[in-house]
């Protein structure tokens, strides 16, 4: 691996916060982070980790190892992946997207997830699940085949190597709540690790990683609860060189 060659540590995140803080400009270090609780994060990246005695942290979104909330991006995967058209309502009535192409799938996919993010999120997902079942794709079927469940996340925290860290419960941005939605995302979110690791939570991933769910009520809050708090973007936080985690496919 490039970087044990170029004599950096591997840590924990929860070290790496704290090393920053001892010694920003001590010696170099990496930390390794995934989103989400895919299955994939057990049957690929741990073995992965393991060869190099490399600690990583997996943020969990309690909704989606649950069942209870689709990953719309994931959703619209899959849905994109079997069709060759949709029609689909923008807010000005239903339009008729061609996505038989790969270059099409990538425009539709592109159009959607600024619809997401110019309304309500909650409204919007909704709309995306309707289209999909419209179209014979479950969404809470596709976050169940992607997705670890809670009885998966336990066997995997035995691994030594291994932390979890909270992502919210519905995986929306934090920053478009009201205070007591954006509250209950993340209080219930570190509860739900707490619950699976047996030790309380201390670090928190926004999703998208944005301004779309970074504020400073958000950051506040994850101070009074003692959470380290990571994005997917240099300088959304603190500016560059404060730790970030690994971009999901939604915050790409």
């Amino acid at each position: 691996m490039a970087l044990r060659e170029l004599d950096y540590d591997f840590i924990s995140l929860e070290e790496a916060a704290d090393r920053l803080r001892a010694s920003p400009t001590g010696k170099r270090f990496a930390c390794f982070t995934l989103d989400d609780g895919f299955r994939d994060n057990a049957v690929h990246a741990k073995p992965v980790f393991a060869a190099h005695g490399a600690p990583y942290t997996i943020f969990i979104a309690k909704g989606l190892s649950e069942g209870s909330h689709s990953a719309w991006w994931e959703t619209l995967a899959a849905l994109l992946q079997s069709v060759d058209r949709i029609e689909f309502d923008f807010g000005r009535g239903n339009e008729s997207l061609p996505t038989a192409t790969t270059a099409q799938k990538m425009v539709a996919f592109e159009r959607l997830s600024q619809f997401v993010n110019r309304i309500d999120e909650a409204q919007a997902v909704a709309a995306i699940d309707a289209l999909a079942a419209r179209h014979g794709v479950d969404p809470l079927v596709v976050c169940r085949d992607l997705v670890m469940t809670p009885a998966e996340l336990r066997v995997l925290a035995e691994d030594p190597l291994a932390h979890y860290g909270a992502h919210t419960i519905s995986h929306r941005g934090l920053a478009r709540l009201d205070d007591a939605e954006a509250e209950a995302e993340v209080a219930d979110s570190a509860a739900y690790v707490a619950e699976i690791t047996g030790r309380a939570c201390r670090t928190f991933a926004y999703p998208y990683g944005d301004a779309r769910s970074v504020s400073t009520r958000e950051r506040e809050r994850l101070k009074r609860r003692g959470l380290i708090g990571v994005t997917t973007r240099p300088g959304t936080l603190r500016g560059a060189g404060w730790p970030t985690c690994r971009r999901c496919r939604a915050c790409r």
